[in-house]
């Protein structure tokens, strides 16, 4: 079982965040971030239970090197690197797998309309589409039917509308066949990449084409030569005249985008600060350079970069464009540093928006903002902010050291000698305690010379977990805490049940609602006998011991069958496994990997219920809230069902 404290907040798909309690009044709707540790993909999952509960074992406040914090029970498991394990046998040095994206708070969008069905007749007829045909209203039919008109910032599908919107200002075109012909969205990009687009291209409502490619030869002038080269490209579209005029209407620009003036659209400036995200991060998955450090100084990274190409004529809305980017930026802390522009041949220009290298402004980039449809660029932005956070650690760490030498050596006179030999610190040398006393600093202190480069952090930082986005972490500290408020749980519908709750990959437990033909009018009289049978016939908590005796090996076949060796000897139904994760046993499973001390533990505990916050409860069914849903369960107001927490 996993509790964490209300504190804790649980990054959502969309890329912003909610307090854990806050799921309470709305679980069941939601979708929260988890991963696939098979394909090591970042993904979505569904919630299919929300827990609420008083503690009743030890909390503990659990704090990382890289400053990363969760309150959580003893019992909460962490992803570590031998999988899940429980916060009370962790220690101080133990590595925990962190998600280091943390988008936004959430902000409840307004029901403001952006469009209209008079914005869309509008753009139809300065297109030249009208009536004729029947295109006009059509194109309007297709909308409504999707639900897209009016659409408003509300609409459920406008979050995938701006993460499409972004890109196609990036690597992506509309335009139509003929002047009077279907409208085509193109995508360009990784193939990968471009799959998670056409998934959401479905969200929104509409079907883009599979991934192909085509080997296409290239010819570029730039100022110093001409360049010629073969290149596979790798592209999806859209044919849909409907999908293309919503796309414009928002403000996407029609046609060859170096040679014409474009903005962003105003309305987005009025939308909350995570859908403004969605945007931002799809354009810069597209656009901004990869995460990269110096060839010269391995520790720092070069200025993030975005890039564009405009015909002589629209340089100056280019720049007018990249302003309004920063104006963007600035909501997320986030410092530009210049627009420049450069000749590329005759009358083209090359346009870069650069982003502040502080660290501060960096973080804020890639754990607020973010890459969308650029796997590669977020998995390598994880990293650089983990080891961005480690860096500033370390030198605040040197800048604290230089503080208390120089104090040593005013208030005892002691020597440097001396008091390099009373520091314990791979951190700090000799040269470091002399700078201090005798030269002063006119700046904070860099990092010590034997820290490690970039590439070799990142090698051990995701050793194991490859382009998923989750890093390793060291474990700082846990303590015991005093905590009198309530914890929180989901069980969620994805398979390998995890959940991000304050960056830290967390597992989820294991509940199961049966239901009974029971009433509670005949269930109340016997209530006490019922209980006390339910005590008589469950062994459950610490050092209880299960009816069912087995041998040594028989539980090596428990460990690798699961249920399916329950159903075997009688304890259950073949149908019961078809409910169950994996059909109650899990591939590839290997008892030989359990160590001998864990065997002796684990054998006689064999149908117990367990200890630790593990329940069974009798409830009562109270309210029915989807009448159609319940009817297919077989639930009624005044049912009696049991809850069982394993």
């Amino acid at each position: 079982p996993l509790y964490s404290s209300a504190a804790s907040d649980v990054y959502k798909r969309q890329g912003y965040n909610l307090k854990i309690e806050e799921f309470e009044r709305m679980w069941a709707d939601e979708k929260i971030g988890c991963f696939d540790f098979n394909s090591g993909k970042f993904t979505g999952t569904g919630i299919v239970n929300f827990l609420k509960r008083k503690p009743d074992n030890k909390v503990f406040k659990l704090t990382t090197k890289t400053g990363r914090k969760i309150i959580a029970t003893e019992d909460h498991p962490f992803y570590t690197r031998d999988g899940m394990v429980e916060l009370k046998n962790l220690s101080q040095g133990s590595e925990v797998a962190i998600y280091p994206f943390e988008g936004v708070p959430y902000e409840e969008p307004s029901d403001e309309i952006i469009i209209a069905e008079k914005d869309i007749r509008r753009i139809l007829l300065t297109l030249e589409k009208d009536s004729r045909g029947h295109c006009l209203e059509q194109i309007i039919i297709h909308l409504k039917k999707r639900g897209l008109l009016p659409l408003k910032y509300s609409s459920p599908q406008l979050p995938y509308i701006l993460k499409v919107m972004g890109y196609i200002f990036g690597d992506g075109s509309i335009h139509f066949a003929k002047k009077r012909g279907k409208g085509q969205t193109w995508f360009w990009g990784n193939a990968e990449d471009l799959g998670s687009i056409r998934r959401d291209v479905a969200s929104i409502g509409y079907r883009c084409s599979r991934v192909y490619s085509r080997k296409r030869t290239k010819k570029i002038e730039t100022s110093y030569s001409v360049y010629e080269f073969e290149r596979i490209d790798t592209e999806c579209k859209v044919c849909s005249s409907s999908f293309a005029i919503l796309l414009v209407a928002l403000g996407v620009p029609l046609g060859n985008k170096a040679r014409q003036e474009y903005h962003i659209p105003q309305w987005l400036f009025k939308a909350p600060l995570w859908q403004k995200r969605l945007f931002l991060a799809s354009f810069f998955g597209a656009e901004m350079n990869t995460p990269k450090t110096m060839t010269s100084h391995g520790h720092n990274f070069y200025c993030p970069v975005v890039s564009m190409n405009k015909k002589e004529a629209f340089v100056e809305n280019g720049i007018v464009f990249f302003r309004e980017i920063s104006k963007l930026l600035n909501d997320f802390g986030v410092t530009t540093l210049k627009i420049s522009q450069r000749k590329e041949n005759v009358n083209t220009f090359r346009l870069r928006l650069i982003l502040s290298g502080r660290s501060e402004s960096m973080i804020n980039l890639f754990t607020k903002v973010g890459f969308e449809y650029n796997k590669k660029r977020s998995g390598i932005a994880s990293v650089a902010v983990q080891y961005l956070k480690w860096k500033q650690s370390v030198i605040a760490e040197r800048k604290e050291m230089a503080t208390k030498v120089k104090e040593k050596e005013l208030v005892k006179g002691v020597s440097a000698r001396n008091i390099f030999r009373s520091i314990d610190s791979s951190l700090v040398n000799f040269r470091f305690v002399e700078r201090s006393i005798y030269e002063g600093r006119k700046t904070e202190p860099r990092v010590p010379a034997n820290f490690p480069d970039f590439d070799q952090f990142s090698e051990k930082a995701r050793e194991g977990l490859e382009e998923s986005g989750m890093v390793w972490d060291e474990i700082e500290n846990i303590k015991e805490v005093d905590f009198d408020g309530y914890v929180y749980d989901f069980t969620v519908a994805h398979p390998h049940h995890n959940f991000v709750a304050n960056n830290f990959v967390v597992s989820n437990c294991g509940v199961r609602l049966l239901r009974t033909n029971l009433k509670e009018k005949e269930i109340r009289p016997k209530l006490q006998d019922l209980i006390s049978a339910l005590f008589v016939n469950i062994p459950s908590g610490v050092g209880s011991r299960g009816r069912i005796r087995i041998s040594s090996q028989e539980v090596m076949e428990v460990l690798e069958k699961g249920s399916q060796w329950a159903i075997r000897r009688g304890y259950g139904l073949p149908e019961d496994a078809l409910h169950t994760e994996e059909k109650g046993s899990m591939e590839g499973a290997d008892a030989t990997k359990v160590s001998q001390r864990a065997l002796e533990r684990g054998r006689p505990q064999l149908g117990t219920l367990g200890a630790g916050n593990h329940f069974l409860e009798i409830q009562i069914v109270e309210e029915i809230y989807d009448d159609r849903i319940a009817e297919v369960f077989g639930i009624f107001p005044g049912q009696i069902t049991v809850m069982i927490h394993t």
